[in-house]
Formats: C-alpha cells, sequence, structure tokens
C-alpha cells in the first residue's frame, strides 16, 4: 500500500505493511502541524528553533500576555516550517475549567483548496 509517510506515534499494521501510513496530504500536514505545536525549542537536535512548545504553559495561568506569546509563536512556527498553509485562527478554550487548557488552530491549505482545524485537548491527557 502507498503512503506520503509514516503516522506517528509508530504502530503495527497489516493493511499498510510494517507500519501505518499517512495516506493524504492534508492529514501529514495535520500531523505536521501538530509536532510543530507540540515540540519544545531545543528538542529537535539540527534545529534548535524548530517548535512551539506547548507543553511548558500548560501550568500557566492563561493571561492576555501568554496568549498573545503562543499565538505569536505558533504563527512564526507555521509560517516558516509550513510557510504553503495560510493560518487562520488560533482560539485558547479555558471554558470548561481554568487550569486545563483547549487549543484550535484554524488553517486553509490554498494547494488543496481544503479549510482544517487542528484540535489540541490537553483537558483529558494522563
Amino acid at each position: 500500500m502507498y503512503g506520503i509517510g509514516a503516522k506517528l506515534p509508530l504502530s503495527v499494521d497489516d493493511v499498510d505493511g510494517h507500519f501505518s501510513l499517512v495516506k493524504t496530504l492534508s492529514e501529514e500536514i495535520k500531523q505536521n502541524m501538530f509536532h510543530i505545536i507540540m515540540t519544545s525549542p531545543g528538542e529537535r537536535i539540527m534545529d534548535i528553533d524548530f517548535g512551539v512548545g506547548v507543553r511548558r504553559y500548560l501550568f500557566e495561568p492563561l493571561v492576555a500576555q501568554i496568549e498573545t506569546k503562543l499565538r505569536n509563536r505558533i504563527h512564526k512556527q507555521i509560517n516558516k516550517y509550513l510557510s504553503f498553509v495560510t493560518l487562520g485562527d488560533v482560539l485558547f478554550d479555558t471554558t470548561r475549567h481554568e487550569n486545563l487548557l483547549g487549543i484550535s488552530i484554524s488553517y486553509y491549505i490554498p494547494n488543496l483548496g481544503q479549510y482544517d482545524t487542528l484540535i489540541l485537548d490537553f483537558t483529558n491527557s494522563s
């Protein structure tokens, strides 16, 4: 079976061969965006500026300065590493509980003519 890349985290898949594969460009872009948001700067050895590092903000109070800092970092990273994607709204959700974070990032892929949203929900993490 053909695929664009490995679906992360790696998992065994009898259909695709040894590992599950990402089969569409939109799915690969969403996976790449997720990894940009979750990777902390310095974590990627050969590119220490890569990543937003959202985990370090999980226990910070979500005040306007933190929202602005996170939003700017997300925009900067997506523009640098996924420059073919047009970023829309970056929304933060703390309505369910003030100490829990949800992030919704809407974006448009002009070459595919597709809109999509990446939703990161840290409220049910274990």
